[in-house]
C-alpha cells in the first residue's frame, strides 16, 4: 500500500469521525458537523478514487503547486521537480496559508476570507479582477447565508471589530 493512500485513509477517518459522532449530539448540535462533514467525506473519498484510477482524472488534474506558480489552468506536469523547488513551493503556500492565519485573527472570518481570495486570485492565479471579486463575493455569501441566515451561528468577528482573540 502506498503512502499517500495510508495518509488519504487517515484524512478520511478524521471527518468520519466527526460525522460518526455528530449523531450522539441533540438535533440541533449536529448541523455544522454534518454540513462540514459530508462534502469533506465525499471529496476525500474522490481524491482516493483519483489515485487509485488516474486514467480517469485527466481532466481534473491540477495541482495546488499549479496556483501557487500562476498555472491556474495547466494541468499537473508529470516532470519531475529539484527538491529545491518543491521546498519554494510548500514555502509559498505556507505564506498564504500564514496570510488567511493572520487576517482572520484580525478581521475576522467573512473580511478575510474575502480579501484572502482576492489576492490569491490576482498575485497567485493572475485572474482579472472581475473574476476574483465574483468568487470572493459568491464564496463570502454562501458562507453567510449557511453560518448567519440558515444555522443562526455568528463566525468570528476579528480583534479589531471586537472579537476576542482566539486561543492559540
Amino acid at each position: 500500500m502506498k503512502g499517500s493512500l495510508v495518509f488519504n485513509l487517515f484524512l478520511l477517518a478524521i471527518p468520519a469521525y466527526f460525522v460518526w459522532s455528530s449523531f450522539s449530539y441533540v438535533s440541533t448540535a449536529r448541523y455544522i458537523p454534518l454540513i462540514i462533514g459530508i462534502p469533506v467525506l465525499v471529496l476525500q473519498v474522490w481524491v482516493i478514487l483519483q489515485e487509485r484510477f488516474p486514467s480517469r482524472s485527466g481532466t481534473f488534474d491540477l495541482s495546488i503547486l499549479d496556483l501557487a506558480q500562476g498555472r491556474g489552468s495547466a494541468p499537473a506536469q508529470a516532470e519531475s521537480t529539484h527538491p529545491a523547488d518543491e521546498g519554494r513551493q510548500v514555502i509559498i503556500i505556507s505564506s498564504w496559508l500564514a496570510l488567511y492565519f493572520v487576517l482572520f485573527c484580525l478581521v475576522g472570518a467573512y473580511p478575510a476570507t474575502f480579501g484572502y481570495i482576492v489576492l490569491f486570485l490576482l498575485v497567485s492565479s493572475r485572474t482579472s479582477w472581475r473574476l476574483a471579486l465574483a468568487i470572493s463575493t459568491g464564496t463570502v455569501v454562501t458562507l453567510w447565508v449557511l453560518f448567519r441566515l440558515i444555522m443562526r451561528y455568528q463566525l468570528y468577528e476579528g480583534a479589531l471589530f471586537g472579537g476576542l482573540v482566539p486561543p492559540l
